[in-house]
């Protein structure tokens, strides 16, 4: 028994190293989204991560350095014509730290400034990981959310 629960833990670890995609993380103003229908609402939840090419690790570290930049540019220039430079429900963006590995340890994640210079020393907060989806749930029974928007949308009733 002991033998196939390892043999399916090092399956599961294989199969969460083969599917990583490295990605840069958005430190915002607020770590956790509030008020948390706003970021339902705007997926806002979606602009916390910006993916980098899967061979990302392969690349010399000049390609690196160049595609984080582009890519910090490019995500800023979604968030500000999308919303104006503030991630709904997180705040203003901080820096970005780079995810290059499924299993890397947070203390030694690199941070870059939104300018996608490298810190030299980031705040420990800023190598803190904390993606999650935002969603919102009914009471059993209830089913008309259009209460939450009065005066704001129209619902068209069946």
């Amino acid at each position: 028994m002991q033998k196939k629960l390892e043999e399916t833990r090092q399956q599961i670890e294989k199969e969460r190293k083969d599917n990583f995609k490295p990605f840069l993380y958005c430190v915002t103003t607020y770590p956790v989204p509030s008020p948390i229908f706003v970021c339902v609402l705007t997926r806002s939840y979606e602009l916390k991560k910006a993916e980098l090419p899967l061979n990302f690790n392969d690349l010399t570290e000049e390609q690196k350095q160049l595609i984080i930049q582009q890519t910090i540019k490019d995500h800023k220039e979604k968030v500000y014509s999308k919303f104006g430079g503030i991630i709904p429900a997180y705040g203003a963006i901080h820096a970005y730290t780079l995810v290059y590995a499924y299993n890397a340890n947070e203390s030694d994640l690199p941070v870059y400034t939104p300018d996608g210079v490298l810190m030299e020393n980031p705040p420990k907060e800023y190598q803190t990981i904390r993606l999650h989806v935002a969603t919102l749930g009914l009471k059993a029974g209830s089913n008309n959310i259009a209460a939450l928007f009065k005066n704001r949308i129209h619902v068209e009733q069946d």
